[in-house]
């Protein structure tokens, strides 16, 4: 389960990383055509519209890292939260597996104890046998032996 998980993220990881350079790839691409776009046309305007287009980008690309950072911090921490949710059920995991040991050795000390009494009940069981069996034969050999004198008298 944790090697799933942990597979699973890093797949994730992978795929989001991989978004993350292409988006910002388009990005820098996009900026960088409606920038050079922009020069050339201040080249073409006077220099009052030169300075305010130029600072119109300048804003842009400042909103662009703006925005390129904010969803940066937002992915590490969304990423601290799921390490944090895999800790978690790690430990869960762990608590869990200590408890069903516990539990298993349990059972095994209950089963054992069951069996020892058992075997001390089959013990006593067969002494009160052979006790009975041992006053049954004395006996018959008493009347045996009683009906023998018996005859030869």
């Amino acid at each position: 389960m944790d090697y799933e998980l942990q597979s699973r993220f890093n797949k994730f990881w992978d795929e989001w990383e991989a978004q993350k350079k292409n988006m910002l790839s388009e990005l820098r691409s996009t900026v960088m055509d409606k920038a050079y776009s922009s020069i050339h046309e201040i080249e073409k305007n006077t220099t009052a519209e030169c300075d305010e287009k130029f600072e119109a980008t300048k804003t842009t690309l400042k909103g662009i890292e703006s925005m390129q950072q904010d969803l940066s911090q937002s992915f590490d921490l969304w990423r601290e939260e799921v390490n944090t949710l895999v800790n978690t059920l790690k430990q869960e995991e762990a608590a869990l597996a200590r408890s069903v040991e516990t539990t298993m050795q349990s059972l095994q000390r209950e089963r054992e104890s069951i069996e020892k009494n058992q075997g001390q009940e089959l013990i006593q069981l067969h002494k009160n046998v052979m006790k009975i069996l041992s006053e049954a034969s004395e006996r018959i050999s008493e009347k045996y032996d009683h009906g023998m004198a018996t005859k030869l008298t």
